[in-house]
């Protein structure tokens, strides 16, 4: 049995016509906007913003972690080994972490001003809606005032 490749290309081509494929390359605003819904960035949820900072301000990395060894015969030698390089790489790592850990705190308290600043946003946006229908209320007043 002879497979023709030319026939089945010129196949597939035929077909690709009959359903007007084109082959265009999105733009990058469409591959955004694409991106955004597909991760659910396409709107504020104050409830999600409210559940990431409070898992943010429970984060801190730690250093110091039980050591264990899964190998009985030699696990005084394991754990001789990792307490020697636990002890060697602390002159190293743990200043990272502690920087580390106050960079998140700065981030936590950064989200904490941003909530308070969307509160405080909301309000502000409700008592400008009561202000201008007050006002849209004393213009009808006075409009239906004056025809009298």
């Amino acid at each position: 049995m002879e497979v023709n490749i030319e026939q089945i290309m010129e196949e597939i081509r035929e077909e690709i016509r009959e359903k007007g494929l084109t082959n265009e390359i999105p733009s990058m605003e469409e591959l955004s906007d694409t991106r955004k819904i597909m991760d659910g960035w396409g709107c504020f949820s104050k409830r999600q913003f409210a559940q990431d900072w409070e898992r943010m301000s429970q984060m801190r990395i730690e250093y110091y972690r039980e050591l264990d060894s899964s190998k009985r015969w030699i696990r005084f030698l394991v754990l001789g080994f990792k307490k020697g390089f636990r002890k060697a790489g602390c002159f190293l790592i743990k200043p990272v972490l502690d920087d580390i850990n106050y960079y998140h705190m700065l981030v936590v308290r950064g989200f904490g001003h941003i909530g308070s600043y969307i509160s405080e946003n909301e309000s502000l946006k409700e008592r400008v809606k009561k202000l201008e229908q007050e006002v849209e209320d004393l213009l009808h007043k006075e409009h239906a005032g004056g025809r009298s």
